[in-house]
């Protein structure tokens, strides 16, 4: 079967772009991860975005643009920081990981994915960041709890008291919610699937779980893919993923077909979501953020598929 590839002056002009235009890191995370180049200024580009507290913000996630730390943009530092391989002596691995056990919930089961501070302001952040709180967000939240469990498990110890705790945290959430998981919380689960040696009593149930909901929340119809929906591609972003299996491989190679067929003149892809029309001066620095952010992504995942021409 013939398979559509991005071709190398595509992939070219992708580079190009991450090279001129996007954001410092994107631009060292991609010679680190494409070129072989050793990973220490990526990290050190990666570390801007580090307070002193050890958690990160300044806009890494580019939908959450305030200086302060949270556990959101935190996430996306140990995301970055398992690609690169990081190991658990490493300083921003240590400084990330005591920033989540002060930022831990009074009962110490687990983290809302902003703090309550984050939420104030008016073009900093998405408008879905600026509600104000309520029960379901001055509690700990499975988004991003399950994830961050996982970092816990790879860099930390395992058993240890707080492990222990947001552990039953993840599990309770997962017994007493039988229905399909929402989608932010399913690829919260994903990354925690991924954790290298997730131990195997926690791997029965997490990965089953990913398992029967990836094909229940993913977008499976294509004419889905143009609004906000959860790619299938970003549940498996590689084909090692767990949840690739269930997903199928029609559906992941009409995905990538989609991606390739989403590269704009300039090299680039879009977000396919905005903030609205009364934000657009806020919205148009975090668009030139996420353009870097998902240029990256999405060559990582076309290479993971052989899907660039050699």
């Amino acid at each position: 079967m013939t398979v559509k590839l991005l071709s190398r002056e595509q992939f070219e002009r992708a580079k190009l772009f991450l090279f001129e235009t996007a954001r410092p890191l994107e631009k060292h995370l991609f010679l680190h991860l494409f070129a072989g180049l050793p990973a220490d200024q990526a990290v050190v580009e990666l570390a801007r975005f580090a307070n002193p507290d050890g958690g990160f913000g300044h806009g890494l996630e580019p939908d959450l643009r305030c200086a302060e730390s949270s556990t959101l943009a935190t996430s996306v530092a140990l995301q970055w920081m398992r690609l690169c391989k990081l190991d658990a002596g490493h300083e921003l691995v240590q400084h990330a990981l005591r920033y989540l056990l002060e930022a831990l919930e009074d009962d110490g089961r687990g983290w809302r994915v902003i703090p309550d501070s984050a939420r104030t302001g008016d073009d900093d952040k998405a408008p879905w960041w600026s509600a104000p709180p309520d029960k379901t967000n001055t509690a700990a939240m499975f988004n991003p709890t399950a994830e961050l469990l996982g970092y816990l498990i790879q860099w930390g110890t395992r058993p240890s008291e707080v492990t222990s705790a947001v552990e039953a945290f993840v599990l309770d959430h997962l017994n007493q919610h039988s229905d399909p998981l929402e989608s932010h919380e399913l690829l919260c689960l994903m990354r925690l699937a991924q954790t290298p040696k997730l131990p195997g009593d926690l791997a029965s149930i997490v990965v089953p779980r990913l398992l029967r909901d990836a094909p229940l929340v993913a977008a499976t119809d294509p004419e889905q893919w143009g609004g906000y929906a959860l790619m299938p591609l970003w549940l498996a972003p590689t084909p090692a993923h767990h949840a690739a299996e269930p997903l199928g491989d029609d559906l992941l190679n009409a995905n990538l077909d989609y991606a390739i067929d989403q590269q704009h003149d300039h090299g680039q892809w879009d977000p396919f979501w905005d903030w609205g029309p009364d934000q657009r001066a806020g919205w148009e620095l975090a668009k030139a953020d996420w353009q870097g952010v998902l240029t990256l992504q999405t060559l990582l995942t076309l290479r993971a598929y052989d899907r660039i021409a050699s």
